[in-house]
């Protein structure tokens, strides 16, 4: 087997290519059974930069709640704060970092949840949640920014953008309460549309996203650390109605995006 190592979390050199691009490689750890982007993006101005807008100022502006966005997302967030009703407290104290306008933390407030805040480090949409009535803090996350302990810290495509991972979820568990959660949504690229689209697959985003995961590498990631993963959910990312599309809403375990909830011994 090539050796394209090592892999930026453990240093093993028994990698798999999985997807090779004009500019860019996707190489997978058969130690950690996690993918990085090769070479690794340089970490973007997250703080100029507004997801849902772009460069278009007049849409800036405007505030979007989940009606505005495409049945696929709106089943995503509403998957996202069923499982939080599953599982907590309606007084549990809630955390989003990258937080984006607040559209799931206002659909989990809508569930009765009223603990909601976040951290964003777009001013733009950090704004746009204040408008919304949250409490939010316009920054990068950080242990010492909000000076509160959480139930529950959600992070919804966040954790692709971030170097460091045990470091990061280290900084989390500094913030959680006794028998705190976090809860991750990620892409899952050993889905069927990324292993049948390849380098073709939106979902890469290689200028941003250092890391890729499947349930089962993140489980064993977050098990280092100290997590017990106790709920796992399938979703799909938008993509046109095609075969495979079909198929994969029929088979969960299929699906390109996952939900889990892992709470910390």
């Amino acid at each position: 087997m090539t050796e394209y190592g090592p892999c930026k979390l453990c240093g093993n050199t028994n990698l798999k290519l999985v997807v090779q691009a004009e500019y860019f490689q996707i190489l997978e750890c058969n130690i950690c059974k996690i993918a990085f982007t090769n070479p690794p993006p340089v970490i973007p101005d997250y703080v100029n930069m507004d997801f849902h807008s772009g460069e278009d100022k007049e849409k800036a502006e405007k505030l979007t709640y989940i009606q505005d966005l495409h049945p696929d997302w709106q089943m995503l967030i509403r998957m996202q704060a069923k499982m939080i009703v599953d599982n907590f407290d309606k007084d549990a104290v809630i955390l989003e970092i990258g937080c984006g306008e607040g559209i799931l933390m206002d659909e989990v407030r809508k569930l009765g949840f009223k603990n909601v805040q976040g951290i964003e480090p777009s001013t733009s949409a950090a704004n746009r949640a204040i408008k919304k009535g949250f409490q939010v803090a316009n920054t990068y996350f950080d242990e010492g920014v909000t000076g509160q302990k959480f139930n529950l810290v959600m992070l919804s495509h966040v954790y692709e953008h971030v170097d460091e991972l045990y470091g990061f979820i280290e900084k989390i568990t500094g913030v959680l309460k006794d028998s705190g959660s976090i809860m991750l949504t990620q892409t899952n690229y050993k889905a069927l549309l990324p292993r049948f689209r390849k380098e073709n697959w939106y979902a890469w985003v290689p200028d941003q996203h250092f890391w890729h995961f499947t349930p089962a590498g993140l489980k064993k990631l977050l098990k280092k650390i100290g997590f017990w993963t106790y709920a796992l959910n399938y979703c799909t990312l938008v993509h046109p109605r095609s075969k495979l599309y079909r198929i994969a809403r029929k088979f969960p375990f299929l699906q390109d995006q996952f939900i889990i909830i892992a709470k910390l011994h």
